[in-house]
């Protein structure tokens, strides 16, 4: 069921659209027969994704309803859904993130790509890993020999002195995002979750070469992904010389702390899913990239990235929304007078000293700054379309979508349409230890 609050005739448009796919069926918008990752989407199995055709759906409706579409907005950019989607349907993209993953895998995602090397230099790359006999490790970090077997060690080590000789950046970038999906695959933490989880023994294999053999496979794949996704963009007149003919920036910055007194960009479109997760934390980004970064030189990436994010297996998701427990009693009042819904639910929670009344004070905090400062980017005649999910905090279902809304209005957007989307796979139980887990997503749309 589709909920309105249509107010101007794009309002009403948006939502006829919208309705017209669907109708009470909202199996629609789960997209199961059209979930796959097709080209770049599948370079890296990032957390709590976006699914592609269901993002594009929604922004060919807004696009076209509204007529005069430049410039989209992901503040929660992520592993890049929305930034490829923006491309290929021709926008200038900007997008934010506090994960130096996320950054890297965005920069590859945008180009410029250097597709017509690319095959050919992979072939010498991989001849260059498999004539190196060396067994010195290339990094050094606490916990290593817990999550990576020696011979782990030696393998990344032998792929990552052959990854730094590339001269050129963004085929460096592209070669140490097949390298963290290839440690996401053959470190010794389970694949199965994002958070760090030792594998049992049985699964965890000692050899470099089985190592640098998942490198090869991943690489290769991801050659072919890249060169899918440039067939789509060149079909479209989208490319000129391997680069993008619109403007795609993609920044380091925690949103909290956005300044936005220093911008003169103003965006017709945000399109976003902020982090959300199924129990006492949100979903932990950092940890899934923890192990991967120490591998990767951050100023590949970014040189805005500080040294110290990824200082330990906590460092990034303390810095991330919700990630500081500090104040939360305070934090607690000044969000319950921004919000009814987190009033009424945070005064029924039993223990207001507990980690989990905290933690959704900080993140409700933290997710007022960024709604503040992300209304003051918005222009005129704008839209905002926000996936977000209801997490369980002690045995209670968030009303997320509410409080969101609420904060919203409190700087100037209106109400447009919200609806359920049913979520059609998941690498979680459908429990945990605090409860039902998320079994649906809610997609709100509001107007500047």
């Amino acid at each position: 069921m589709i909920t309105s609050w249509a107010q101007t005739p794009t309002d009403h448009q948006i939502v006829t659209r919208i309705t017209s796919l669907s109708g009470d069926d909202l199996e629609y918008w789960a997209f199961k027969k059209q979930a796959q990752r097709e080209g770049v989407h599948g370079l890296i199995r990032y957390p709590a994704m976006m699914i592609p055709t269901m993002q594009a759906k929604l922004l060919e409706i807004v696009c076209e309803e509204h007529g005069n579409v430049r410039n989209i907005l992901d503040p929660f950019v992520g592993g890049g859904t929305m930034l490829t989607e923006a491309m290929e349907q021709g926008l200038n993209f900007s997008g934010y993130d506090i994960n130096p993953l996320a950054i890297l895998a965005c920069k590859v995602k945008s180009g410029p790509f250097q597709v017509d090397r690319l095959p050919e230099r992979i072939s010498e790359l991989l001849a260059q890993i498999t004539s190196d006999r060396g067994c010195s490790y290339a990094v050094s970090f606490s916990g290593q020999s817990k999550w990576f077997t020696k011979g782990a060690s030696i393998g990344l080590s032998r792929i990552h002195r052959a990854i730094q000789r590339e001269p050129d950046l963004w085929i460096r970038r592209f070669l140490w995002l097949s390298m963290a999906e290839t440690i996401r695959q053959r470190s010794n933490s389970r694949p199965s979750t994002y958070k760090l989880h030792i594998r049992p023994e049985e699964e965890i294999d000692d050899t470099a070469d089985d190592l640098i053999s998942v490198f090869s496979t991943v690489v290769r794949a991801n050659v072919q992904r890249v060169l899918d996704q440039q067939d789509v963009f060149v079909k479209s007149g989208l490319l000129e010389d391997g680069c993008y003919r619109g403007r795609v920036g993609v920044n380091f910055q925690d949103v909290t702390s956005l300044d936005t007194t220093t911008t003169r960009d103003r965006y017709d479109l945000l399109f976003t899913s902020p982090p959300y997760g199924d129990n006492a934390t949100t979903i932990p980004y950092g940890q899934f990239s923890y192990l991967a970064l120490n591998w990767i030189p951050l100023s590949d990436i970014d040189d805005s990235i500080p040294p110290n994010i990824n200082s330990n297996t906590h460092a990034i998701d303390s810095a991330s929304i919700g990630g500081s427990l500090r104040k939360a009693q305070d934090k607690a009042e000044l969000m319950a007078a921004k919000s009814d819904a987190f009033k009424e639910f945070y005064q029924n929670m039993d223990d207001k000293n507990s980690s989990y009344a905290k933690r959704l004070s900080g993140f409700c905090f933290d997710l007022h700054d960024c709604v503040q400062s992300l209304a003051r980017l918005m222009a005129a005649n704008g839209y905002m379309v926000w996936t977000l999910g209801n997490r369980s905090l002690d045995r209670k279902r968030v009303p997320l979508d509410q409080i969101v809304l609420e904060f919203l209005e409190a700087y100037g957007l209106r109400r447009v349409a919200q609806f359920l989307r049913p979520i059609p796979s998941k690498r979680m139980p459908t429990r945990n230890s605090c409860s039902s887990t998320m079994q649906d997503e809610i997609v709100v749309v509001v107007g500047a």
